[in-house]
């Protein structure tokens, strides 16, 4: 049992020390795909990695970043919704720019969007918006609500 412990808090760490990585990356020029070279993230050259492209985070990512308590704006694309991802602020997907700056006012913040599920296109939306308005360090986690309980999480609501 002990073991199991020690291996799922390791594969917590690597997860985090995973989104730091891609994040500094993006934030750097550097290749995320590990070839050693910026030419990936110029704008001048086409390449299959672009500097404002999300990144999709795991829910063991997920779940490491927020228990780590590591400095990011969770946004739930759904908008006002009856139960979300603990610590998750809701952002419509389809709000006003202007809102979106009000609520994310730093471009540089670590920012995931989720919304209900993997065919849901919410999030992906609401994370494009941003990429348009200038947002750097955008994650997607694509799994959503639906995958955040179906990984054990449990949901924050209205009712407690």
């Amino acid at each position: 049992m002990r073991s199991r412990q020690i291996i799922m808090a390791l594969s917590a760490i690597l997860a985090v020390l995973g989104v730091f990585v891609l994040t500094a990356a993006l934030l750097y020029g550097q290749c995320p795909a590990r070839c050693n070279k910026t030419c990936c993230l110029d704008k001048g050259r086409t390449a299959s990695v672009k500097k404002t492209d999300p990144a999709d985070i795991d829910t063991p990512a997920l779940k490491a970043l927020i228990s780590a308590k590591v400095p990011m704006v969770l946004l739930d694309a759904r908008g006002s919704q009856k139960s979300w991802i603990p610590g998750a602020k809701p952002l419509a997907f389809n709000t006003k720019d202007e809102d979106i700056l009000e609520a994310v006012p730093s471009k540089d913040a670590l920012v995931v969007t989720y919304c209900g599920g993997v065919k849901c296109p919410l999030s992906s939306m609401l994370a494009g918006r941003m990429r348009k308005l200038g947002y750097l360090n955008i994650l997607e986690y694509r799994k959503g609500v639906r995958g955040w309980v179906a990984s054990g999480g449990k949901l924050a609501s209205a009712d407690g």
